[in-house]
């Protein structure tokens, strides 16, 4: 900062200079002063450039995936490392332009448990920041949902439970269940396993194929 052994010294006319050999990484100061032919006057007060290292790469998201709905208030962000990366930087934000952040927070590491979001939709992104502290492009924007308040239980109907039945494409029918936009329904014979089957908002099903005896 005291110019006590220059890098670099130029004399002349011009009002651009490059150097003639590529600045190594680091913080430098520069200046310059005029001379009106009588002599050099007072140096202008010296800026500072940050010479860096290239960036680090963009980092790649991976929980919570795209469009993820949660029950979880405080989720876990997770990513990829990127190369040349020595820091994150992390935005959360309920704006899907980032103008006010609603969480921010800078990381050595990978993941982080976010602080308890309110239920809605949440946007999130990561930038990784290289020695030098110049940072990288964001990553892609990914959003999830978090939902804590899960919708009433639903009340079985027909067939009533113990029921012993000869019809083997029986009517499932369930009361409405307050805060439900969608149910899903599961038949399970013993000793096998049936993924869940979703039904949208209808309150009955029937088997498109006849049930199994058991």
């Amino acid at each position: 900062s005291n110019f006590s052994s220059p890098v670099e010294t130029y004399e002349g006319l011009n009002l651009k200079v490059i150097p003639a050999t590529p600045l190594a990484s680091g913080l430098y100061y520069w200046r310059v002063r005029v001379d009106t032919g009588a002599g050099y006057g007072p140096w202008m007060d010296a800026w500072t450039i940050t010479i860096t290292a290239a960036p680090p790469d963009k980092p790649k998201l991976l929980t919570p995936t795209k469009n993820a709905l949660l029950n979880d208030a405080t989720p876990t962000l997770e990513w990829e490392a990127a190369a040349g990366a020595v820091e994150y930087e992390v935005q959360v934000d309920d704006d899907a332009k980032f103008r006010t952040p609603e969480q921010m927070m800078v990381l050595s590491g990978t993941q982080y448990i976010l602080a308890p979001l309110a239920d809605g939709k949440w946007y999130w992104r990561v930038r990784a920041v290289n020695t030098d502290g110049a940072p990288g492009a964001w990553s892609k924007k990914f959003k999830f949902t978090t939902d804590t308040v899960p919708p009433d239980v639903p009340t079985l109907v027909a067939p009533i439970t113990a029921t012993t039945s000869t019809n083997k494409k029986l009517k499932f029918e369930w009361d409405k269940a307050p805060g439900a936009v969608r149910y899903e329904l599961q038949l399970q014979l013993q000793g096998t396993m049936i993924p869940p089957i979703d039904v949208g908002n209808n309150r009955k099903y029937t088997p498109p194929t006849p049930l199994a005896y058991g």
